[in-house]
């Protein structure tokens, strides 16, 4: 539910919340509009997951990486935790101005209980790749049963995948190339 419902944008998110529901019976389906968006939605977090346990996978793969030496990199004033502000004082050391937004967003994914500080289990489990073969198998197909629309969704999923591998590709080109021309001074 966490991910089609709005995180930052707390009055959208109570009045979905709150909205009172339709029963819908076992035979009926979603409008078409909503499962179409739903299953964009849905694709679109399936790649930037995808993204994400490559991220993770290539920055293990660096000697000099460990995710001890990482988490003190950010807890700057050893609380032995992470808050908002201290991820807001490393990411602009490293040259990002995050938004507010940003940061609740990675509050969000890293917080497993909620208190809105980053224990070194939350943070090294965030860090570490889930799977390691499931960068192996990217192409991943949805299947909305046998609809006149299914071909309609197929080809919107296999454009949004197209376009979105090409652009995690030139990101990937561009991160390689500014990673290696200024180091990070701390």
């Amino acid at each position: 539910m966490s991910i089609i419902l709005p995180c930052v944008d707390n009055y959208l998110r109570a009045d979905v919340t709150q909205r009172p529901s339709r029963r819908t019976l076992p035979h009926e389906n979603l409008d078409f509009m909503v499962e179409k968006e739903l299953a964009i939605l849905l694709a679109k977090e399936i790649d930037f997951e995808l993204r994400l346990e490559q991220l993770k996978q290539d920055l293990e793969k660096f000697k000099a990486f460990s995710i001890r030496r990482a988490f003190k990199a950010i807890d700057y004033q050893n609380n032995k935790i992470i808050d908002e502000i201290a991820i807001r004082r490393f990411l602009k050391r490293a040259g990002h101005q995050p938004l507010k937004a940003e940061l609740v967003s990675i509050m969000r994914r890293f917080d497993l209980d909620g208190d809105a500080k980053l224990s070194f289990t939350e943070f090294a489990e965030a860090l570490t790749p889930i799977q390691p073969d499931i960068i192996e198998n990217p192409f991943r197909h949805i299947n909305m049963g046998n609809r006149r629309t299914k071909n309609d969704l197929t080809t919107n999923y296999d454009n949004l995948r197209g376009e979105m591998k090409s652009k995690i590709r030139a990101k990937n080109e561009q991160d390689m190339k500014t990673s290696f021309q200024a180091p990070l001074e701390y």
